[in-house]
């Protein structure tokens, strides 16, 4: 019993420490409504976003534009951070951009995410933000 005690008494702040960040952590799975603006200014955007996780990653489903323009990504997350590589899906003939892109979140304490992406070859960054519908 004695050499347990001191064991325990190492382990039991540090696991202390660790469960309010996990405790604390948004949750991402649910539907968001999405608003966006092209880089230029000139283009805007709206639709919904499905986010369902799949173990340490999470599926993202885009439907802009009344849902004609369809989006899917994989996506991790790190803290208040949330990264998603996307792409259209190979039979989205109205997708505006075909080429895989990225968008890097910052999660909110409400829920909402704003963020901003860009697509491969760019040379120029557009703004995203989710709002929460559903969770």
């Amino acid at each position: 019993m004695r050499r347990f005690l001191p064991s325990l008494s190492v382990f039991l702040p540090v696991l202390c420490l660790a469960l309010p960040q996990a405790q604390a952590e948004t949750p991402l799975s649910g539907t968001y409504t999405v608003q966006g603006i092209a880089a230029n200014g000139s283009v805007s955007y709206a639709g919904k976003t499905t986010v369902i996780q799949t173990g340490q990653t999470y599926r993202v489903e885009w439907s802009l534009s009344g849902g004609r323009e369809q989006y899917v990504g994989t996506g991790i997350r790190s803290g208040d951070t949330f990264a998603v590589v996307y792409t259209a899906p190979q039979n989205a003939p109205n997708a505006a951009v075909k080429a895989p892109g990225l968008v890097v979140y910052t999660i909110q304490p409400n829920g909402s995410l704003t963020g901003y992406y860009t697509t491969h070859g760019a040379k120029t960054v557009s703004a995203e933000a989710w709002n929460p519908t559903r969770f």
